[in-house]
């Protein structure tokens, strides 16, 4: 298994706009304010699953972690530009600028 940390996996709510816009504006409030601390809550609760199952890969001695190093590293990130230059101009620069960046 290689560690690649190349990917993010994201989620979005969608609403109708009529719908939210007869929303009152207290209750907009109330519900991106609930939506940003589940979102915060998500990604805690994602990086210590994410870190409790790899050190049962890793104890359970059955699959071959790999990790790739600065100079692979830098590999993936040069063969992935195409990609996210394609996904930029699809979708606007601004979403794929703003990914999560992966701490080592």
């Amino acid at each position: 298994m290689t560690l690649s940390n190349h990917g993010y996996l994201g989620y979005l709510v969608l609403t109708n706009n009529t719908f939210w816009n007869s929303l009152p504006t207290d209750v907009q409030q109330v519900i991106k304010k609930t939506l940003e601390e589940v979102t915060e809550w998500e990604r805690e609760v994602a990086q210590s699953l994410n870190h409790e199952k790899l050190t049962m890969i890793r104890e359970c001695n059955c699959i071959s972690v790999h990790e790739l190093s600065d100079e692979e590293r830098k590999a993936w990130e040069e063969a992935f530009k195409p990609i996210y230059q394609t996904f930029s101009e699809r979708f606007g620069a601004r979403y794929i600028s703003h990914l999560p960046k992966n701490k080592k």
